[in-house]
């Protein structure tokens, strides 16, 4: 099985209590569109392309907020149609062929799955119309540092400057920022609950677990991590992003290139 495939599979499996449980996802897509419409001072886009819809937590926003002629929404798998007119793109954003003219390539929490995300910011650079917009958010490296601590099992998250340098070649940055969010639980094993019921487990944090391994994951978490009250903390590290398609233009020598 692929690693798509794996991840496909574990927010498939997640997808009745993705929801209800994804907290910092859902303050994720409310700050990402937040930036969007401060950046831009836009509501509509004619031609739209959300990468990683999964059931639609960031779809249904959006549509609340800007009008759009035509809709494009893209996962690795299927589910309840968010907008019913809107074309399905069913496969890794890596790999799928994107429509073009787009005036606004948007995610919210999915760019930290994508293997190469320079190779990624160019083909979203050459589906945009000129003067295009690309806003996502996805994490950096702090993000549930808990459990990469002491599972030695967790995703390489880019830092903000790396992502912002990328993104720099093809685009002007219209918005930055980052924040870091501490959730508290009442146990470690709470925790672990959370992340199945996000999907997350597609880390390797969903691996089986013995009795002796989780009995000493468990003493561990709330030795490191534990609080006054008896709770123990989750990590997450927020990254957001707006980004304008800059401008081609020709040089002295007839050349292209962009500002």
């Amino acid at each position: 099985m692929t690693g798509h495939q794996v991840i496909a599979r574990r927010f498939r499996r997640s997808g009745a209590t993705y929801e209800r449980s994804a907290l910092i996802q859902e303050r994720m897509a409310e700050r990402l569109l937040d930036d969007l419409q401060r950046a831009t001072a836009r509501d509509s886009f004619a031609r739209v392309l959300e990468l990683g819809c999964g059931g639609g937590l960031l779809t249904r926003k959006l549509q609340s907020r800007i009008a759009c002629e035509k809709w494009f929404l893209n996962d690795l798998y299927r589910t309840a149609q968010p907008l019913p007119e809107a074309e399905f793109l069913l496969g890794p954003a890596e790999e799928i062929r994107f429509p073009d003219a787009l005036e606004l390539v948007i995610a919210n929490a999915v760019l930290q799955w994508v293997r190469d995300w320079t190779a990624l910011f160019e083909k979203v650079a050459t589906a945009l119309a000129p003067g295009g917009i690309f806003a996502f958010s996805s994490f950096g490296p702090e993000n549930l540092r808990e459990i990469r601590e002491l599972t030695g099992v967790g995703l390489d998250y880019p830092a903000a400057p790396e992502l912002a340098a990328g993104l720099e070649r093809r685009f002007e940055l219209l918005a930055a920022h980052e924040e870091r969010v501490e959730l508290s639980f009442a146990s470690p094993a709470a925790v672990l609950a959370h992340l199945k019921a996000t999907g997350v487990t597609a880390t390797g944090a969903g691996r089986r677990w013995s009795r002796a391994r989780l009995y000493a994951f468990e003493q561990r978490y709330c030795e490191q991590y534990g609080t006054a009250s008896g709770e123990v903390v989750l990590t997450y590290h927020p990254l957001h992003f707006v980004a304008k398609l800059r401008a081609e233009v020709r040089d002295s020598a007839g050349k292209c290139c962009r500002r």
